[in-house]
């Protein structure tokens, strides 16, 4: 620990980058298929969620473009800043609850 009770600085550093890394290796996968929480939720598919996936599919042929994907964050109220007083920069998803912010002022 630092002088201050904190972390080394390189310590700190090593753990941002790799925090930066398991976030972006994340966000690299892309959302996933609508149609594959209708794959192994039972051995064999009752009737009416036969239906529901045929109407999902039917939707997803009509309107790709309309697939859920991420959702991305809410635009924050003029003069809104991040809980340490700093914005992330344009790009940058917001942290996650307990989640360190890889950028610091």
């Amino acid at each position: 620990m630092g002088a201050e009770g904190s972390p080394h600085p390189l310590r700190r550093e090593a753990v941002d980058a790799e925090i930066a890394r398991a976030v972006s290796a994340f966000e690299a996968i892309g959302p996933p298929d609508p149609l594959a929480m209708f794959a192994h939720a039972y051995a064999t598919r009752p009737a009416p969620l036969e239906a529901q996936r045929a109407e999902m599919q039917a939707r997803l042929a009509r309107a790709p473009h309309a697939a859920p994907g991420p959702v991305a964050p809410a635009p924050a109220a003029a003069g809104a800043e991040g809980a340490a007083g700093t914005a992330p920069s344009e790009g940058q998803s917001p942290p996650m609850r307990g989640q360190r912010r890889p950028w610091r002022s």
